[in-house]
């Protein structure tokens, strides 16, 4: 939490209380935290990669706070803000906390992104595809500069579906 897309500068704490743990951050620009009745949110625990942990997060426990931030677009994804103010999280919602410290957290997250990002990056060509293919068919006369336009992204598209597939 904290730093956005830059995973290994996270500086959300995870303070030991007892048998549980605290967890305290902030994070912007979540999709649909502010409906969720659950969550995953990565913290930090110790220094270094090996040092941050995923939680299950129940959003009606005491602390969770989210909120639908105001957008243009995008309104389906209900993008939120997110405080997670001294939230307890038992040992049981650290996700893999079972499993070697090397196996589980940053570590496991990319691993998942690596399977993840080839169907993410399918999705997006067939949705641009499909946008394409639409607009070149409900615009059957087009001035050139807009056909020579769409001519140029469906070559983007083509060569993104390469770069893609190999």
């Amino acid at each position: 939490m904290d730093k956005g897309s830059a995973a290994v500068e996270l500086t959300a704490p995870l303070t030991s209380d007892g048998d549980d743990f605290l967890l305290h951050g902030q994070k912007r620009y979540v999709g649909n935290a502010a409906h969720a009745e659950l969550g995953v949110a990565f913290c930090r625990w110790a220094t270094g990669p090996v040092g941050i942990e995923p939680m299950l997060i129940e959003t009606a426990d005491p602390g969770f706070k989210a909120e639908v931030l105001p957008t243009i677009g995008l309104r389906g994804a209900r993008i939120s803000a997110i405080t997670l103010d001294g939230v307890r999280v038992r040992r049981d919602q650290v996700l893999g906390f079972d499993r070697r410290p090397t196996r589980r957290g940053l570590v496991g997250a990319i691993r998942t992104l690596q399977r993840v990002r080839p169907v993410l990056a399918g999705i997006a060509l067939g949705l641009a595809r499909a946008a394409l293919d639409h607009a070149g068919e409900r615009r059957s006369t087009m001035a050139d500069a807009d056909q020579r336009r769409l001519d140029a992204m469906r070559d983007a598209v083509a060569a993104a579906r390469h770069a893609t597939t190999g």
